[in-house]
């Protein structure tokens, strides 16, 4: 099979992450970098993997990781970020989910009261 890279499109690596999601496929956790589609954190090699067989027939990605990988993802406008700041990103995302749920009851309680007065 052919590798060809700059047939992907953003719709692809849209379309790919689709997939992923819907078929709950199992993904190679990437070491130093994630690429971010739709608020969550995916690594860069696996979805480019899953956009080449969408675009190109076959999963196969013979681009090293990094700026290899990256640029491309990057090129269609989405954010790549070193796993540290994604990781410490979602943690306080579920931090502050968490503690909306919380408070949720509390929360709706004051806004009542505030309509009220």
């Amino acid at each position: 099979m052919t590798f060809l890279p700059d047939k992907i499109t953003k719709q692809h690596v849209l379309e790919a992450i689709e997939n992923i999601e819907k078929e709950n496929l199992p993904l190679k956790p990437s070491s130093k970098y994630d690429v971010i589609i739709n608020g969550k954190a995916y690594p860069p090699k696996e979805v480019m993997r899953h956009a080449h067989r969408i675009a190109n027939g076959n999963r196969e990605w013979l681009l090293s990781g990094g700026e290899p990988t990256n640029k491309y993802l990057s090129n269609f406008g989405f954010d790549i970020r070193l796993k540290e700041e994604s990781a410490d990103e979602l943690k306080s995302v579920e931090k502050f989910v968490s503690l909306l749920k919380k408070w949720e009851n509390k929360l709706l309680r004051i806004i009542f009261l505030m309509q009220s007065v």
